[in-house]
């Protein structure tokens, strides 16, 4: 007799849920150990130790430590950026349309982010650490990328693209230094986004 073998559909959400785990396990290690001792004299082999994986399982997931803290929000952004390719929009033929459209997804994804049980600590670590700042606005560009290749995608003129993603960054960073005149990053956000309609209105 065979031994019995589930289908392979069937053993897939299964590893896919084990690998979830692992990752939120090392995430949750990660940053209680950054909360204790401080960002800085946290080892990747202190997280190792602390998640109980081995440093191969920790680098499967994250190439660095610095990976680690912006794990929620590349997630939530590659999954934005997914759904919105899919998504059927008006037309983008005005730089205002574009900005309309990337306020509602930036805004979002700052929402989502804020539902993160790190959320609190990822903002302080970004404020207080220079490369993880720096490291904040590559990945900031980076999606200001992705979101030039979906506004022209959508229809938009190369420089319309381009201007209105780079303005989206402009309006994050921006946030980052009004923070304290709002409720949260996503209010704040959505605030410099409004300031710039309020010029062209």
């Amino acid at each position: 007799m065979q031994p019995h073998t589930e289908p392979s559909s069937a053993r897939r959400p299964l590893r896919e849920r084990k690998r979830r785990r692992t990752r939120d396990d090392i995430v949750a290690a990660a940053y209680q150990l950054f909360g204790r001792h401080g960002y800085d004299q946290v080892t990747v082999a202190d997280i190792v130790d602390a998640a109980d994986v081995s440093r191969s399982t920790f680098f499967r997931y994250f190439g660095d430590k610095q990976e680690v803290v912006f794990s929620r929000q590349q997630e939530l952004r590659d999954a934005v950026a997914e759904r919105e390719w899919k998504r059927t929009c008006p037309a983008v033929d005005t730089l205002k349309v574009a900005l309309d459209q990337l306020r509602t997804i930036v805004v979002e994804v700052y929402q989502h982010a804020q539902d993160s049980p790190h959320h609190a600590a990822h903002e302080q670590l970004i404020n207080e650490n220079r490369e993880l700042h720096d490291r904040h606005v590559r990945k900031l560009l980076g999606f200001a990328d992705e979101m030039t290749k979906l506004l022209k995608h959508r229809g938009a003129s190369h420089q319309t693209a381009v201007l209105a993603a780079q303005t989206a960054v402009a309006c994050c960073l921006t946030a980052r230094h009004t923070i304290t005149a709002h409720p949260s990053m996503a209010a704040a956000v959505d605030d410099s986004f409004q300031r710039l309609q309020n010029l062209t209105d």
